[in-house]
């Protein structure tokens, strides 16, 4: 039995295995989730999810609790990140992102390549950063929203959950849920259903 499992799927699988080599973290099995069976759930010692589908993630979420195991985050070393933000489980965080002072980032955020996340912010369940993205202080993220790469999101902006936000966006308006926008200044483009 290995000391992590990572069960995933694409390219957040591949992001979990350089940071493993990077890290040289030892005694790892991948599996890629299409070849997984839930009932193996129970004879893993710590486990991450690489997966994009929240439902997906949320199934084996539970099953795993009950049996009392540990869900750990993956953090690039080249990564900042203050001690005084919160961080829930199931995390990843690429190189150079920035995550600033009081942050409080909910279970499994996927924070990519040099995404700045600045003070006072919240990002909720199964958020995605893009590279390069730019979250300013005292922002709010709803759930299951994608910020695509090279997007900046002003200062105190909130953007509700299963949002998307199209690359090189600026976003100056608090978005509502379930909305795509893009452009500088981004504007609405579609309902997400």
């Amino acid at each position: 039995m290995k000391n992590l499992t990572i069960i995933g799927a694409g390219a957040r699988l591949n992001y979990a295995k350089d940071i493993v080599d990077q890290e040289k973290i030892i005694d790892v099995e991948f599996i890629n989730f299409e070849n997984f069976k839930n009932e193996n759930l129970e004879s893993f010692k710590k486990l991450f999810f690489a997966l994009t589908d929240y439902n997906q993630y949320n199934k084996l979420k539970e099953t795993f609790n009950k049996y009392n195991k540990e869900c750990i985050n993956l953090i690039s070393k080249k990564s900042y990140l203050s001690n005084s933000s919160i961080l829930g489980k199931n995390i990843f965080i690429n190189n150079f992102a920035s995550i600033s002072i009081n942050c409080k980032i909910k279970d499994n955020c996927f924070i990519n390549t040099a995404a700045i996340i600045e003070h006072d912010t919240i990002l909720y369940e199964n958020v995605t950063c893009a590279p390069n993205s730019t979250i300013l202080g005292h922002c709010i993220i709803g759930a299951n929203s994608f910020i695509g790469a090279g997007s900046i999101i002003k200062e105190g902006i909130k953007i509700g959950k299963n949002c998307i936000i199209g690359a090189n966006s600026f976003v100056n308006k608090d978005i509502k849920d379930n909305v795509t926008v893009y452009g500088s200044p981004a504007k609405s483009h579609k309902i997400n259903e």
